[in-house]
Order: structure tokens, then C-alpha cells, then sequence
């Protein structure tokens, strides 16, 4: 039995290589080519290139859905710290903190605070959690910890809610 025998592999000059590369680029970007009517699209006019439309990324998302919803919850209590009563500086006072994604854009978790009392809120947080249970009751604040305690991660159609529902 005679070894077959395999051809040797032709090995493209450095100059050959780029030519190829520049050519599938060339044929790439002629695919991405939108022409004005059907005339220039049948002869293969390059005319423009077709953008494609780039996604918000999460983060911005979150960000501006804080926004909206923090100026909701500030015009929703009339610009007044629910504490003190102050209206300088009002702020979106969070029961439960924002790290817990379940309830960080949930309502009944969110009130306006005076920085003042925001602030006061990282260190005394009984303060807050007593108005809390004197305005909604115990089986509301008992709702909100369980519900908080669910693994939510955001996307971009939540978000995207979010922003539409509270602009």
C-alpha cells in the first residue's frame, strides 16, 4: 500500500494576505451598501452606508430611569421632606436601599427626603422605618423586605418601562 499523498499547503506572501483582507472588507461594507432605489441597488452603486442603530447600554438606562423616577417621587410629595418638612433640597428618600433592584423604582418604598434627612438616614435609620410603619402599617413593610429579598436583574424593556411610566 502506497501513502497517499496530501498536497503541501501554499503559504500567501505577507502583500497577498493584506490584498485578501482588504478585499473581504471591501465586500463586507459593499453588503452593508443601502442604494437610492432599485435602479442603483441592481447596478451596485455605492451610495451611503446603512448605520446600524446602537442599543442605550444598562447602565445609561439606569441612570436615567433614577432620574425620572426620583422627580416623580419629589413632585408626587409636593417637594417636602416627609420627616421634617423641609423643602430645601429635596431628594428621593429610599426605605429599603438602592442596592436591592427588586423595589429600588417601587412606589410605596421611595418618599421625598431633605438632604438633611437622607443623609441622617444612613446612620439612623430607625428614624425613617418608624414614620414608614405609621404611615402604611406593618404588613406593608413586611411586604417590601420580602419583596426585596428576590434576585432582579434589570432589562433594557423593564427600563425602558420604567422611564415611560414615571416621565
Amino acid at each position: 500500500m502506497t501513502p497517499i499523498a496530501f498536497p503541501k499547503p501554499v503559504s500567501l506572501s505577507k502583500e497577498e494576505r493584506r490584498r485578501n483582507s482588504l478585499k473581504r472588507a471591501w465586500e463586507r461594507k459593499k453588503a452593508m451598501v443601502v442604494g437610492k432605489g432599485r435602479k442603483n441597488a441592481r447596478k451596485g452603486k455605492v451610495t451611503r452606508l446603512q448605520k446600524r442603530k446602537r442599543l442605550p447600554t444598562i447602565r445609561s438606562l439606569i441612570g436615567k430611569a433614577d432620574k425620572v423616577f426620583a422627580a416623580y417621587i419629589r413632585l408626587r410629595d409636593g417637594n417636602k421632606c416627609v420627616l421634617c418638612g423641609s423643602t430645601k433640597n429635596p431628594t428621593c428618600g429610599h426605605l429599603i436601599k438602592r442596592g436591592k433592584k427588586a423595589v429600588r423604582w417601587d412606589e410605596v418604598n421611595c418618599n421625598c427626603l431633605c438632604s438633611g434627612c437622607n443623609y441622617k438616614d444612613n446612620f439612623e435609620h430607625d428614624i425613617y422605618t418608624v414614620w414608614f410603619l405609621r404611615e402604611y402599617g406593618q404588613t406593608m413593610y413586611e411586604d417590601l423586605l420580602e419583596r426585596s429579598k428576590v434576585l432582579f436583574k434589570p432589562t433594557r424593556e423593564y427600563l425602558l418601562g420604567v422611564i415611560e411610566k414615571y416621565s
